[in-house]
C-alpha cells in the first residue's frame, strides 16, 4: 500500500512537472525573441512571440512587437489584430493607435484610416497634425475629402474665411487633444470667447484677433499651451530691443543694441506714459503660465512686441513709442525706440559683460550641464541648464561620473542648480534620484541643497519635486515656476490658413498625491533676487548654502 502511495505521488508530480515545462514560458524564450527583433530577423521574430504569447497573453509588449513584425513585413492584417490586442491591454497605447491608423493607411482603406487618424489625433503620444500633413507614409491619404476635413487648408480663402476656418480648427484642436481643457475655465466661458471672436473677425485687425486667440489660450492656464508669436510671414511681429529681467527693484534692461546702450542696467518706468505695473498687468493677460512666480520669468521678451503694445492700447502703434528708464539715483532717461524685425541676436550689448567677476552659475551658460567641486566646503556644485543629452554627453552618465567622483574623493555635500532650467526629459530624473539614494552621505539634513527659482519649469520641475519626494534636500531660492502636478507637454500644430503654432498640452504630470494643490514648491529659504547683487556679482543664494555649510563645519 505505501508502495502504491509512492508510485502514485512521483506520477503526480512527473504531470505537474511536464505541464508547467510545457505552459511557462522560458527566460531562453523570451531571450531569443528579443535578439531576433532587434536583428531585424521579422519572420524569426514572429514565431518567437506567437509561442510566447500563446503562454502569456497578459504582456503587452510581446503583442506590440509581435505586430510590428508583421508591419515590417508588411502583413497588415496580422498587424493590426495583434495592435488591437496590446492596445485592448493598454501597453503603449497611443503609439498602438497610430500603428493601427498606418496598417490602414498602407492597405488604402480611406474609411477606417479616417477613423483611427482621428482616434490618434486625439491620444497623448499618438499621431499629431504635423504627422498627417508631412509624413510621406500619408502621401495618398491627403489627396481624400477625409484629409481636408481634419485639415481645412486653403489658399484661395478670403481673409475672414482664413481666420473663421482657423479658428474653428484650433478650437476643435483644443478640446480634442488638450489633457484638461476646462480646468480653468468654465464650458460656457470658453464657447462664448470663441463665439465672440468668430462674430468679430470683419472689425478686427489681424493683430486683434492674435491677441484675443493669446488671451483664451492664457485662460487655460497652463504653461505648456500657448501661441508662439509669429516672427515672420504676414503676421510676423516686432520688437523693441530690449531684454529685460524681473528683479525685486523692478524691472530692468540686461540687453540691448549699441543705439540705446544708454539704457543698458536702467529700470524700465513707463511706456508710452503708462506705469510698467500697469503694463505688466495688461501684457500677462496673452502670457501662458502655471503659476504668478512663472509669469516673471516671460517678462524677458514679450513685453518687448510692439504689435501686443499697441493691440492692447499701450503704445499709440506698433512702429515706435516712447520708453521711461531710471537710473540708480532716480535720474529719468526718456527715448523714443523704433521697433525691430525681432531677432535677439543684434543684442550685443549685454550688462552681464560689465561684471568683473561673474559668479559660479553665470559660468558655462551654453552647456546643458556641469559640476564642479567646491574644495573649501567639501561640496560638489551641479548645474543642470537644459536637462537633455547631448550628442557628445549623455546625462545619465555624467550623473554616474560626478557620483564616481564624489565617491572616490569622499566629497560630503551636494548642491544642485536648477534655478535657471526650464525642461528637458524627465525620464533623466530617475538615474540621478537613485544615486543620491544610495550615497547616505550625501541623503542627510545640510548634505544636500537644491537651488529652485522662476526658470524652473517643466522636466526640472519634475526633478524638484522629485528631490523633495525621495531625498533629504533643502531647498533654497525663489519659488518654482510650476507645479508639483501640472498639465504639461509641449505639443506644436500649425494653423492650416495662417500658419500660427500653437501648442497643446496633452499629458498630466502627477509628482505629489492626488490632493496636493500647491502653486509652486516653496524655498525652505527664500532668497530676493537684487539687481544690486546681480550688477556686483554676487550670488546671495550660493552664499546661504556656505554660510550653512561653514557653520556646520565650525560645530
Amino acid at each position: 500500500m505505501i508502495i502504491m502511495r509512492r508510485v502514485k505521488y512521483i506520477l503526480f508530480l512527473i504531470i505537474i512537472s511536464n505541464s508547467f515545462f510545457l505552459n511557462a514560458q522560458s527566460t531562453g524564450e523570451i531571450e531569443n525573441a528579443k535578439k531576433f527583433y532587434e536583428k531585424e530577423q521579422w519572420q524569426n521574430a514572429i514565431m518567437a512571440y506567437s509561442t510566447i504569447v500563446e503562454k502569456n497573453k497578459y504582456n503587452g509588449q510581446y503583442y506590440y512587437n509581435l505586430a510590428q513584425c508583421f508591419f515590417n513585413l508588411k502583413n497588415y492584417d496580422e498587424a493590426i489584430k495583434n495592435f488591437k490586442v496590446s492596445l485592448s491591454i493598454g501597453y503603449n497605447y497611443g503609439n498602438c493607435i497610430k500603428k493601427v491608423a498606418l496598417c490602414y493607411v498602407q492597405k488604402g482603406d480611406v474609411k477606417n484610416s479616417w477613423t483611427w487618424i482621428n482616434k490618434g489625433l486625439q491620444t497623448p503620444k499618438s499621431l499629431t497634425i504635423g504627422n498627417i500633413v508631412s509624413d510621406t507614409i500619408f502621401k495618398e491619404f491627403r489627396k481624400t475629402n477625409s484629409f481636408k476635413s481634419i485639415y481645412p487648408r486653403d489658399s484661395t480663402l478670403s481673409r475672414h474665411e482664413k481666420w473663421k476656418t482657423d479658428i474653428q480648427f484650433l478650437k476643435q484642436r483644443f478640446e480634442a487633444k488638450h489633457y484638461d481643457i476646462y480646468n480653468n475655465i468654465s464650458r460656457s466661458e470658453w464657447n462664448m470667447l470663441f463665439d465672440d471672436l468668430l462674430n468679430s473677425i470683419s472689425s478686427k485687425s489681424n493683430e486683434e484677433i492674435l491677441i484675443n486667440l493669446m488671451k483664451i489660450t492664457a485662460k487655460i492656464g497652463d504653461g505648456h499651451t500657448f501661441i508662439r508669436p509669429p516672427l515672420s510671414g504676414d503676421l510676423g511681429m516686432h520688437f523693441y530691443p530690449f531684454k529685460l529681467f524681473m528683479f525685486d527693484e523692478g524691472l530692468f534692461v540686461m540687453q540691448t543694441t549699441t543705439t540705446y546702450k544708454k539704457a543698458l542696467g536702467l529700470r524700465l518706468t513707463h511706456i508710452n506714459d503708462m506705469q510698467i505695473e500697469k503694463v505688466l498687468k495688461k501684457i500677462g493677460e496673452v502670457i501662458s503660465v502655471d503659476n504668478e512666480i512663472g509669469l516673471l520669468e516671460r517678462f524677458d521678451f514679450i513685453p518687448m512686441i510692439s504689435e501686443l503694445l499697441h493691440g492692447l492700447n499701450i503704445s499709440n502703434n506698433s512702429n515706435n513709442t516712447l520708453f521711461t528708464f531710471q537710473n540708480e539715483n532716480g535720474k529719468e532717461l526718456k527715448i523714443d525706440v523704433t521697433a525691430e524685425v525681432f531677432n535677439p541676436m543684434v543684442l550685443t550689448e549685454k550688462l552681464e559683460q560689465e561684471i568683473t567677476e561673474k559668479p559660479l552659475y553665470m559660468k558655462k551658460e551654453n552647456e546643458f550641464f556641469w559640476s564642479q567641486q567646491l574644495k573649501d566646503f567639501d561640496a560638489m556644485y551641479i548645474k543642470v541648464n537644459i536637462n537633455l543629452s547631448t550628442p557628445q554627453n549623455n546625462i545619465r552618465e555624467f550623473y554616474v561620473r560626478v557620483f564616481d567622483s564624489i565617491s572616490r574623493q569622499k566629497i560630503k555635500r551636494l548642491i544642485i542648480d536648477l534655478r535657471h532650467c526650464p525642461g528637458g526629459n524627465s525620464f533623466n530624473n530617475e538615474t540621478l534620484i537613485k544615486l543620491i539614494m544610495a550615497n547616505e552621505t550625501l541623503d542627510k539634513e545640510n548634505g544636500l541643497f537644491t537651488i529652485i527659482g522662476r526658470k524652473t519649469f517643466s522636466a526640472a520641475m519634475n526633478l524638484a519635486s522629485d528631490l523633495e519626494k525621495w531625498t533629504n534636500t533643502k531647498f533654497i531660492g525663489e519659488p518654482t515656476g510650476s507645479k508639483p502636478n501640472f498639465i504639461g507637454e509641449t505639443n506644436f500644430v500649425t494653423l492650416p490658413n495662417t500658419g500660427l503654432h500653437v501648442s497643446i498640452s496633452d499629458a498630466f504630470w502627477q509628482k505629489s498625491v492626488s490632493w496636493d494643490k500647491r502653486n509652486w514648491i516653496a524655498p525652505d529659504i527664500y532668497i530676493q533676487n537684487s539687481f544690486r547683487n546681480y550688477k556686483n556679482g554676487v550670488d546671495p543664494v550660493l552664499n546661504t548654502i556656505e554660510s550653512i555649510i561653514s557653520n556646520k563645519i565650525q560645530k
